[in-house]
């Protein structure tokens, strides 16, 4: 990710996690994945699971882990995805799982996921939840495409 020192984002031990807390913007780690908050290897599943928190807020108000410390959130994340219910919410759940290879194989798939899900939803709630997914879809991608943010 841009922006985060690469030595506060390789740190893990108890002792510095503050200076990572103090490195890492409060805003972007609220959005990192399991690996990146570990310090484990990461690829593009990372990328998934950060637009499913994106995703979540967008459509239901709330962050899906929350915390006020790396070491809140770290805890959070690693508890699993939320147990929420509704279409939206179980095609969500998949991409914020903890394991990266129990997400979706493409960002592309977890999309047509979020499509499929919400036109089950009825017809008055279907216009406002395709346009919060195209939004928080165009906003990942200028993020990923264009370094905004």
């Amino acid at each position: 990710y841009a922006g985060v020192p690469a030595k506060a984002a390789s740190v893990t031990s108890p002792a510095t996690q503050r200076s990572l807390d103090v490195a890492t913007p409060k805003s972007l780690t609220a959005y990192m994945s399991p690996e990146q908050l570990c310090a484990r290897p990461s690829g593009p599943a990372c990328d998934q699971f950060s637009f499913a928190v994106m995703a979540h807020e967008a459509l239901f108000g709330v962050h899906p882990f929350p915390g006020r410390t790396l070491e809140e959130r770290r805890c959070a994340v690693q508890r699993g995805p939320p147990r929420t219910r509704g279409s939206l919410a179980r095609a969500l759940r998949r991409a914020l799982e903890v394991d990266p290879a129990a997400r979706y194989p493409s960002v592309d798939a977890l999309l047509a996921a979020l499509i499929a899900a919400a036109r089950v939803r009825p017809r008055r709630s279907r216009a406002w939840i395709t346009a919060a997914i195209a939004a928080v879809g165009a906003i990942a991608w200028l993020v990923v495409h264009c370094g905004v943010g």
